[in-house]
């Protein structure tokens, strides 16, 4: 029998090389070890333990604002967040009577970053009448600054509301456009979310409690614990 020389066997599947399979195992598992330091997935770190403790020094009355009530968080809401502690507060003004509500927590990076009041309040019968707008406070030379969003009730009747919230990893207050990403090298995130009732006809600054509420909670002093402290 003769075999043509000049005939090839059909190429079998051509196999990655090791150095392939090894660098993609590795990009697996950066990715892996990133994600789960990003929400804390073995558990909190010491530093975020210690940020979470100086929640305890929150003010209770600064400026005209005194502390009306402290409620706990829904457990569904404190899984979501994921974080290792927070302040739900609700605060009036002895001066006016405007009541404002206070969320502040400190968590892991990620999902501190993700939750915004867009989502929150527009799944809460509230529709948003007004897109995000930057607002920037100056207190003893440091510069923060706010997304402030305007809602309308959905329920007849029901009043407006204007939502102020921003990050932070190192004292100054910052409305992100990105925050999981400016953010995601932080080993912990502080979010801050103000809350109050706004008449639709006069939005000035003075008819606006929640910036007032802003102004004198940074006068008073009391920062949130830096990531690198």
């Amino acid at each position: 029998m003769r075999v043509d020389s000049n005939s090839h066997a059909s190429p079998g599947p051509t196999l990655p090389s090791p150095l392939v399979v090894g660098v993609a195992c590795a990009v697996i598992v950066l990715a892996g070890v990133v994600h789960g330091k990003l929400t804390q997935r073995w558990g909190p770190g010491g530093q975020l333990e210690k940020a979470a403790a100086t929640l305890a020094s929150f003010p209770e009355s600064f400026g005209d604002w005194r502390l009306e009530d402290s409620s706990p968080m829904e457990p569904a809401v404190v899984e979501m967040l994921q974080c290792a502690d927070y302040v739900n507060n609700a605060y009036m003004n002895s001066r006016t009577g405007e009541v404002v509500r206070v969320a502040l927590i400190v968590g892991p990076s990620g999902p501190t970053a993700v939750h915004t009041p867009e989502i929150c309040y527009s799944s809460r019968a509230y529709e948003i009448i007004e897109e995000a707008q930057r607002n920037e406070f100056a207190v003893d030379g440091v510069k923060h600054a706010f997304w402030g969003v305007r809602f309308k009730s959905s329920s007849p009747g029901g009043a407006g509301l204007k939502v102020y919230y921003a990050w932070t990893a190192d004292q100054a207050w910052r409305a992100s456009e990105a925050p999981r990403y400016e953010y995601a090298g932080a080993p912990y995130l502080w979010k801050i979310q103000i809350a109050g009732a706004m008449g639709a006809a006069d939005d000035s600054p003075s008819n606006d409690p929640c910036r007032r509420f802003i102004e004198d909670l940074l006068r008073d002093g009391w920062k949130p614990q830096a990531a690198d402290s």
